[in-house]
């Protein structure tokens, strides 16, 4: 009798065999996610992993005459994918804005991809259409747009999402672009966003075919929000040498230092100039679903034009999981509808209920059934108390810092879930800032933290982010998202830290 570890998948039968012991191995990882005895990562050269998968007779290469493989090296394989890959459930994964999965929108990433279908006709994806619907209407209402005049899409990241923010922005001024593109513009448009804002509205005004030249990078304070002042000379300086102000770009928390703009007053400087309003809220719009930190962080969001947000970011939902908003409903269809005969056909039945027409897109995911079935099983308040707890947990870090003991901890800045630091190596030690500090002391703090962060990395026990932040040295990042981080799991980062960088060599 064929041993079962030694067949081929080439029957349904055989490829269900797969599937079932696949599942095994996944529900296994799954329940070690908070397991914090596992290393966050195990770090490896490109060549390390070929040596790896091939000691299991499982090339990462690809032949030109690839045989197929028995069930046992194929689990195999599947193995050292997990083993190999970057934990990021691991509680010290704090390196990027997502983390830990949502097990209940991983069952949702599940049953969107066993059903494989595409959420572009009603016919297609009737359940799916109606949910992403009920969804878009959920976060337009917690926004604040009148939900009866505002629309919304499911997007492939929010790269796309601020896209759609941009490409919005250009038809609303000049709805002739559609047909005639940029050539038939009266003027340059010209555009507005932070020094400290993410960089894919530069990617986005190069692939518009406008320019980043006619993106205008306004100043920032300390904290990494826009300078008002400072935002409003700039549309001035734009209007008197000729060009069209047509976009503003408002950040709700900033990537490196997690800064909110001041929505209120942009959205005055917006309506006084006639600029669409869009606000990136990727990471910050998870504030939203809590009342109190939306009245201190989000207040003026309801007044945008438009608005990106990453459920996949603080609240887990399996990637990718993003949403454009707007509060002018007719807008998406109006600018990129291309009535395809072949596929939105009008005499069909529930024809205008069909989504793909109001995206410059033809595939799409059901990405919304996650983010609908997360809501569903956890309840809203689960969100809300989430993220409060994560802004707890900053505060928390932001206590430690400051008190940890012999000044091995200088705070640099923090918002409502992300929070800077420098370690202060010993020779810098008793701290007065930065700027009281040689040039070679600079470097000395600046090189410190990038080798602390490689040491952590390599040894597997945390994966962190580090940057300048104004053109000062290297400093820790933290970013606030993992369902499972407790206030012991940051003193014991400090400590793995501070042990690190004590044992560096740092000469005279």
């Amino acid at each position: 009798m064929e041993e079962i570890q030694d067949i081929l998948l080439d029957t349904q039968e055989h490829q269900l065999v797969f599937l079932e012991k696949v599942s095994e191995i996944l529900k296994k990882y799954i329940t070690s996610f908070n397991h914090r005895d596992k290393s966050v990562i195990k770090l490896c050269s490109q060549e390390e992993l070929q040596n790896k998968f091939s000691e299991a007779e499982v090339h990462l290469s690809i032949t030109s005459t690839q045989a197929p493989h028995q069930l046992k090296k194929m689990l195999r394989a599947c193995e050292l994918v997990l083993e190999y890959s970057t934990r990021t459930s691991h509680p010290l994964f704090m390196s990027q804005l997502y983390s830990q999965v949502d097990v209940i929108g991983l069952v949702g990433d599940w049953i969107a991809t066993v059903l494989n279908t595409n959420v572009h006709t009603y016919e297609a994806a009737p359940v799916f259409t109606v949910i992403e619907l009920e969804v878009i209407k959920k976060m337009t209402s917690l926004v604040g747009f009148p939900t009866e005049d505002s629309e919304g899409i499911f997007c492939p990241g929010g790269s796309i999402s601020n896209l759609y923010g941009l490409h919005l922005a250009r038809f609303a001024k000049f709805p002739k672009v559609k047909k005639q593109g940029n050539t038939g513009l009266p003027n340059k448009l010209i555009a507005f966003t932070s020094k400290q804002s993410h960089y894919s509205i530069s990617k986005c005004m190069s692939l518009l075919g406008l320019g980043t030249d006619q993106l205008i990078e306004v100043e920032t304070d300390q904290l990494g929000q826009i300078k008002i002042d400072r935002l409003e000379e700039e549309i001035i300086r734009s209007l008197e040498q000729g060009f069209i102000p047509f976009f503003m770009n408002g950040t709700a928390g900033t990537t490196v230092t997690g800064a909110f703009d001041d929505f209120e007053k942009m959205a005055q400087i917006a309506k006084k100039y006639d600029i669409w309003f869009h606000i990136d809220a990727c990471w910050g719009g998870a504030l939203l679903f809590s009342p109190e930190l939306t009245s201190e962080y989000m207040r003026g969001a309801s007044l945008c034009d438009s608005l990106s947000f990453n459920p996949h970011k603080l609240f887990g939902l399996p990637l990718q999981c993003s949403l454009f908003l707007s509060r002018h409903r007719g807008l998406l269809s109006r600018c990129n509808s291309s009535k395809a005969d072949y596929l939105f056909h009008h005499d069909k039945l529930f024809a205008e209920m069909d989504l793909g027409d109001q995206t410059f897109m033809c595939g799409r995911k059901a990405d919304a059934f996650k983010f609908w079935l997360s809501i569903k099983g956890h309840g809203d308040l689960w969100f809300q108390e989430k993220v409060e707890r994560m802004a707890m947990l900053a505060k928390h870090l932001v206590q430690l810092i400051t008190t940890f003991p012999e000044g091995a901890f200088a705070l640099v800045s923090s918002s409502a879930v992300t929070v800077c630091f420098w370690y202060i190596p010993p020779p810098l030690r008793p701290f007065k800032g930065v700027l009281e500090l040689s040039e070679h002391l600079q470097h000395l703090l600046h090189i410190t933290t990038s080798r602390i962060r490689s040491q952590l990395q390599k040894n597997g026990s945390a994966l962190i982010a580090y940057q300048p932040i104004g053109g000062q040295s290297n400093c820790f990042r933290l970013v606030f998202n993992h369902s499972d981080l407790t206030c012991e799991d940051l003193y014991r980062l400090l400590h793995l830290i501070q042990r690190c960088g004590d044992d560096f060599s740092y000469g005279s």
